[in-house]
């Protein structure tokens, strides 16, 4: 998820993206 102006991410931002990375290795499984 890209950062508007470089702010940090917020904690609701850092389980978005940890969740859409686990739902990407889960669409990428054999």
């Amino acid at each position: 998820v890209e950062r508007a102006f470089g702010l940090r991410p917020t904690p609701l931002e850092d389980t978005l993206d940890a969740t859409v990375t686990w739902y990407e290795q889960w669409l990428s499984r054999p």
